[in-house]
């Protein structure tokens, strides 16, 4: 991050953040409370997030 910053990586800075959010992304179990990152079909869930106006507006 100190390196983005000292060479003013604009888009440097947009990746970590996108990195870090989307890497970050889970969802808790109504049932039992637990948290996880994977779907049921196997795939990361941070997927179908990132192709939500939540994450990217339009």
């Amino acid at each position: 991050m100190n390196e983005i910053q000292k060479n003013g990586d604009e888009d440097g800075l947009l990746r970590l953040i996108d990195t870090i959010v989307s890497r970050s992304y889970g969802e808790r179990d109504k049932d039992d409370g637990s948290f996880t990152k994977i779907g049921k079909n196997g795939r990361p869930l941070y997927e179908k997030f990132v192709n939500t106006d939540a994450y990217f507006p339009s």
